[in-house]
């Protein structure tokens, strides 16, 4: 590269950084001397976190219903396909439980996380966690390498909590965790 074309470029990158307002990825920044786009910073803050949302979250009411009745109803966007058939066969072991499911609830709870599972959506989530599973059909959220990833810094004394009890609780510290949002900008983590 000459040295002319170094020149330019540099002349280009200062003209875009001293102008009133420039744009990386559609972020509007101003200058710091007032001139530019105003904006309500706080209002806007976070709706990057709502790119990549292909499709709208679906809830359903009787897997809220049959589940949710003993856990929270985890999205099925957090488990792949397989993990939600495994968990479904194996109805009368459910983590030391026996599920009273009739083949009718299940084949309801069948087709809901069927379509919704981390494989079968566009969510965002669900390629994320797809990606890190690499393969893999585990049978609880804590086991999903993308989500440990995500929960490393946090001590395991915060998980020790009354008011969270376990990583596996996501609505304790994601409020909008039922319509499978886990935004890092909307985290309230509990004090006790």
């Amino acid at each position: 590269m000459s040295i002319r074309s170094v020149m330019i470029q540099l002349a280009c990158m200062t003209a875009l950084f001293l102008s009133p307002t420039f744009s990386l990825a559609g972020h509007h920044f101003e200058n710091g001397n007032g001139h530019g786009r105003s904006q309500d910073w706080s209002a806007n803050h976070g709706k990057r976190h709502q790119g990549g949302r292909d499709e709208a979250f679906v809830a359903n009411d009787a897997y809220v219903a049959t589940c949710g009745g003993c856990h929270w109803a985890y999205v099925p966007q957090l488990l792949p396909r397989a993990s939600w058939e495994t968990i479904l066969a194996q109805s009368e072991d459910h983590f030391g439980n026996a599920l009273a499911l009739s083949q009718q609830d299940k084949s309801v709870l069948s087709g809901y996380l069927s379509a919704n599972a981390a494989d079968a959506t566009s969510l965002k989530l669900g390629r994320k966690i797809m990606r890190s599973l690499n393969g893999a059909a585990p049978l609880q959220i804590r086991a999903i390498p993308y989500i440990l990833h995500k929960h490393q810094g946090i001590s395991p004394a915060v998980f020790s909590r009354k008011s969270i009890n376990s990583l596996a609780n996501c609505i304790a510290c994601h409020p909008a965790a039922a319509s499978a949002r886990f935004d890092d900008d909307s985290v309230v983590i509990p004090a006790q």
